[in-house]
């Protein structure tokens, strides 16, 4: 097997002012075992955790490593109760620092979606997060979900 040194992309590298200034807010649905910063970085909290027949595992705080998905969307894993999930960093970071999305959808204003942190995001209606891909380009195999009626709404 032959290992290959990927180079980290510049979006994932944070200036030192980035992380003294970095804000932690828990993880809603999951406070006291991971925060979520607003540069986009999840962390696991300092904790034991009880193992049967094994004694107690005593968990260091780090910070988690992400997975990105098909459609470029970073994600990290979060357990509790031995029991995994995954969950998208963008989802994340708004229901942390935004409140619940109520049944909006977050949008990744400049449209990288690697770039999950704080500035970049906010909560749009399905409708609105459309018409942001077609102002953007972004959906130009899509096109005809771009298409407007005589008022100017999305058909």
């Amino acid at each position: 097997m032959v290992w290959q040194r990927i180079a980290v992309p510049a979006t994932d590298q944070l200036t030192c002012d980035e992380l003294m200034n970095e804000v932690w807010h828990p993880v809603p649905d999951w406070e006291g075992l991971y925060e979520v910063s607003d540069q986009g970085r999840v962390k696991s909290l300092a904790r034991t955790v009880p193992r049967r027949n094994k004694g107690d595992l005593v968990l260091k705080e780090r910070i988690l490593r992400h997975a990105t998905n098909k459609r470029g969307y970073r994600q990290v894993s979060l357990c509790r109760d031995c029991k995994g999930t995954s969950i998208f960093i963008h989802k994340l970071v708004a229901s942390a620092f935004l409140g619940e999305a109520q049944g909006r959808e977050v949008n990744h204003i400049s449209a990288d979606k690697t770039d999950n942190s704080l500035s970049n995001l906010e909560y749009l209606t399905h409708a609105e997060n459309i018409k942001h891909a077609c102002d953007l380009g972004i959906w130009a195999r899509a096109a005809a979900k771009c298409s407007r009626d005589s008022k100017g709404r999305f058909i």
